[in-house]
């Protein structure tokens, strides 16, 4: 299942706590059921919990499936049942939606409600089902699948799937705070002495940018399309849009490039500069935006924070200290580039 659907539960004194997410944009909702041979029926008797999703808001619905609906309707509908969800809440993000509930292991709804057993895995069937969109449907579920689970215990569970959400972030993390502030530190404190420091420099800049493509495509995959709908997924745009120019400004330099000039040319080296430098700072403000967006735990993002900030001091530092102790004329530092081209 490509959903990257996910449960996670948990009891307390009879109450259990359930999450519930799936990588889709679209109404999604879960069924549990008891069967004889315990197995997965998809059939009436199931006990659906089912959240929607509209431009006011969303709702999460205790659903029963009777016998001869395509579709199962809300428990106050039938005759004796009864809503038995506690409390409940739901919100869509970054490409996934996902709701929260309570109810209690037994209810005193005999007729719209199933139980849900503790002991060894069968007890339940649970079935999760999704949509593609947040149109809810009007015949009959079309993406539907099932699992058996063991109440018994807190417990997570996720269906089979890449979880592009992972991808995304780890490659996007390697490329704007590891691999673009590493090849910017190379060219700009190891030119002088190292002869090395260009071909580091351009493989380091050219592996980022392989793996921005990786992010972007898993970007897409996960919330099913282009979309500009957040800050995050602006300033990310604007930032990769930045990156790539800067690349390009990058190779017109070093094709261009002459050892005996005697300044350096605003276009393309000082823009070149310039515009890497601001890819470096955009990259990691759309790294925090991205962990709000999620709802990252605060102390990761400060510490995240205080890493960039020490960073740029420590640079301020050098700037400093190669300004008032190491300066060179210009000559020198230019004619060291035709050493190794």
């Amino acid at each position: 299942m490509k959903s990257g659907f996910q449960i996670q539960w948990e009891n307390i004194n009879g109450t259990v706590t359930f999450v519930v997410s799936a990588n889709v944009l679209s109404w999604i909702g879960i069924g549990l059921k008891i069967g004889p041979d315990h197995k997965f029926h998809q059939s009436a008797g199931i006990d659906y919990v089912i959240a929607t999703f509209d431009k006011n808001g969303c709702q999460v619905n205790d659903m029963y499936l009777q016998g001869g609906d395509l579709l199962p309707i809300n428990d106050t509908d039938i005759l004796n049942g009864r809503n038995d969800i506690i409390s409940s809440s739901c919100f869509q993000t970054a490409g996934y939606s996902t709701f929260i509930f309570s109810r209690k292991l037994e209810t005193v709804d005999l007729v719209a409600d199933n139980d849900l057993v503790f002991g060894a895995e069968g007890s339940n069937d649970l079935i999760w089902v999704y949509g593609k969109n947040n149109t809810y449907p009007t015949v009959g579920f079309d993406c539907v699948q099932g699992l058996v689970p063991n109440f018994a215990a807190p417990k997570v569970m996720t269906s089979p799937g890449p979880n592009y959400f992972s991808y995304h972030v780890g490659f996007m993390f390697a490329a704007f705070a590891g691999l673009l502030p590493l090849g910017i530190f190379v060219a700009r404190y190891l030119r002088d002495s190292q002869k090395w420091w260009f071909p580091v420099h351009i493989f380091l800049q050219l592996t980022g940018m392989i793996f921005t493509f990786i992010g972007i495509a898993m970007a897409v995959k996960m919330v099913g399309g282009v979309s500009l709908d957040n800050n995050h997924a602006i300033l990310g745009t604007t930032t990769l849009c930045l990156f790539y120019i800067s690349i390009v400004l990058g190779a017109t330099s070093h094709f261009n490039w002459n050892p005996k000039r005697k300044s350096t040319p605003i276009f393309p080296d000082i823009i070149h500069w310039l515009g890497g430098h601001l890819t470096l700072i955009f990259g990691f403000v759309t790294i925090i935006l991205g962990m709000l967006q999620v709802k990252v735990g605060q102390g990761i993002i400060v510490v995240f924070g205080l890493t960039f900030a020490t960073i740029v001091v420590a640079c301020l530092i050098i700037e400093l200290y190669k300004w008032k102790f190491q300066s060179k004329p210009k000559e020198n530092i230019e004619l060291k580039r035709s050493e190794y081209e």
